[in-house]
């Protein structure tokens, strides 16, 4: 029997085998997520937008699994789930952007690392945080698990006669005012972890978590790193952990808290090499934030990176 990898690569094979003539590429991805969780997919592309189009297939492979639909269904149900997607569309989508009324509310902003997309970045909106890049981009939809986005570049302010200054800023009030922030304990990630797999927890459980971490995301919880670079979600999060504190990166969809309290510089290079393992070895290269880690000081509100 076939795993859900070997499965989402046949599926890609088959797809670029119908879709190639037609300008778009699909790919096999697997995102590793903060918890450990592995999501499988297939990333859509059309060879005239540089951005693609993550549609995961655990779905899928569970149909085929326990139900016993045949591939060829289940490679239909993805064709019929490209025809329909906002890629497919993109062209269209396009031409809707050529007017600035009709895209600004769907600015956002993201955060991506800065030497790894150079490129990218050449020819468009965004500003440096850090040791990273704040991108602006255009949300095309949003279906469930599957977003399409397109970087908003230089081309089209100059249609717009819009400022890079005002897009940018309409990109991050959007971002904020639409899809907000959460700081979560890594004890509540776990619960919901096993509550997802029909494992109920007593709340009066305690764990030996030496280093106890709180995840800053959005709260669809994807793509949601770039919350960090507010300042009103920092002092937020300063008030809630009551203390200064260390800002691990973990993937472009997160990032961890530690109180400062419970961390000393030991503590935070031991940390800074195994987040550099982990990007290197675990976490998907599309995924990747930064090897470095920050500290925030709660009184001067001020970022220090290490």
């Amino acid at each position: 029997m076939v795993d859900i990898k070997e499965f989402t690569k046949m599926i890609v094979s088959e797809m670029n085998e119908r879709y190639i003539k037609k300008g778009m590429i699909s790919e096999y991805r697997e995102i590793v997520k903060n918890n450990g969780s592995i999501f499988v997919g297939i990333g859509l592309k059309n060879k005239d937008v540089r951005d693609e189009t993550l549609i995961y297939t655990q779905g899928l492979y569970d149909k085929y699994i326990c139900e016993g639909i045949t591939f060829d269904q289940c490679v239909r149900e993805v064709c019929e789930q490209f025809d329909t997607h906002p890629v497919s569309r993109m062209r269209n989508f396009t031409r809707q952007c050529l007017v600035y009324d009709e895209v600004k509310d769907s600015l956002r902003v993201a955060l991506r690392n800065t030497e790894r997309n150079i490129e990218r970045h050449d020819d468009c909106v965004c500003q440096k945080w850090q040791d990273l890049t704040v991108e602006v981009v255009i949300e095309v939809e949003t279906e469930g698990e599957c977003v399409g986005v397109m970087l908003c570049r230089n081309q089209l302010l100059k249609l717009w006669g819009v400022s890079p200054e005002e897009v940018y800023r309409r990109a991050r009030e959007n971002t904020i005012e639409k899809e907000g922030f959460c700081i979560i304990s890594m004890d509540a990630i776990f619960r919901e972890v096993m509550k997802g797999r029909d494992i109920d927890l007593p709340e009066d459980v305690e764990y030996d978590i030496q280093i106890p971490l709180y995840v800053l995301t959005n709260e669809r919880r994807n793509g949601g790193s770039v919350v960090v670079s507010y300042d009103a979600v920092l002092r937020q999060a300063a008030q809630e952990l009551n203390s200064s504190f260390y800002i691990i990166p973990s993937s472009i969809h997160e990032v961890l808290l530690c109180p400062f309290y419970e961390m000393n510089i030991n503590d935070s290079l031991a940390i800074k090499k195994i987040v550099h393992e982990v990007n290197s070895s675990v976490l998907e290269p599309m995924e990747f934030l930064s090897d470095n880690i920050y500290f925030y000081n709660k009184d001067e509100e001020k970022i220090t990176m290490f």
